[in-house]
This record gives structure tokens, C-alpha cells and sequence, in this order.
């Protein structure tokens, strides 16, 4: 886990989805490496997050 993929679950969790999401990050990252990065949270925390 680092940093970013907590990041990344904060603007999702915020902005209510992954596409929401990616709408609101102020740098481009495109919704497969959100979804990618949120799977391997999940998966070091060993829960679904969403």
C-alpha cells in the first residue's frame, strides 16, 4: 500500500464513484489504473471496499 492508492480511495469514495472520480482528480489518470489501484488496496487490506 503507499500513499496514492489512499488518495485515490478518498476521491472515490468523495466523488461517489471511479468515473466521478477521475472527472475531480487534479492530475490525468484514466479509470483502469483508478480501478487497478483500488483492487490492489483491497487486496493488501484483504476487504472490499466498494
Amino acid at each position: 500500500m503507499n500513499v496514492h492508492h489512499l488518495e485515490l480511495f478518498y476521491y472515490v469514495a468523495k466523488h461517489g464513484g471511479i468515473m466521478p472520480a477521475v472527472r475531480n482528480i487534479p492530475y490525468g489518470i484514466q479509470q483502469p489504473a483508478v480501478s487497478a489501484q483500488v483492487a490492489q488496496l483491497e487486496e493488501f487490506l484483504g476487504v472490499t471496499l466498494f
